[in-house]
């Protein structure tokens, strides 16, 4: 996934899911949940694939283990995840 289509990505699934007012922290529902695993592990593997050597808890490639997170996090968590792994691989210029 090249870096303006991840950064496109995050931001475009942080918009779709913030459709209520910022203050109620709500958790995240298995809808986006799926959503969410399935763009973490995308951009795990753009880390990989690139070589950018990005490491840490929010870098893995395991699907459940993002799924299971995010049932447990409210939704600002949810699209916060998304967006702090989209400007760390905005950083890595390989």
């Amino acid at each position: 996934m090249n870096k303006p289509l991840n950064f496109a990505l995050a931001v475009t699934f942080g918009l779709a899911v913030m459709q209520f007012p910022a203050h109620i922290a709500r958790a995240a529902d298995a809808a986006t949940c799926g959503k969410y695993a399935s763009g973490a592990v995308a951009q795990q593997n753009d880390n990989l694939k690139r070589g950018c050597n990005i490491s840490g808890s929010a870098w893995t490639s395991d699907y459940n283990d993002h799924y299971n997170w995010c049932l447990n996090a409210t939704v600002e968590q949810v699209v916060g995840g998304l967006m702090e792994r989209a400007i760390a691989l905005q950083s890595c210029n390989r």
